[in-house]
């Protein structure tokens, strides 16, 4: 995966959308763990350089 990022040749896979039904019935979107991996890395690569703009 470290080489797919790295070569720009990564490609998320499929999702699964589940529907949970509470009081409100709503679609959930679930990424398979290599999808939720690089989706951590990106919110903590990004994250900072809003928090900056933000003042926070």
């Amino acid at each position: 995966m470290y080489r797919e990022l790295r070569d720009r040749t990564y490609k998320s896979g499929t999702l699964l959308c589940l529907v949970v039904k509470g009081t409100v019935r709503r679609e959930v979107f679930d990424s398979a763990f290599r999808g939720r991996m690089v989706h951590h890395l990106y919110y903590n690569y990004v994250s900072p350089m809003f928090w900056r703009l933000s003042g926070g």
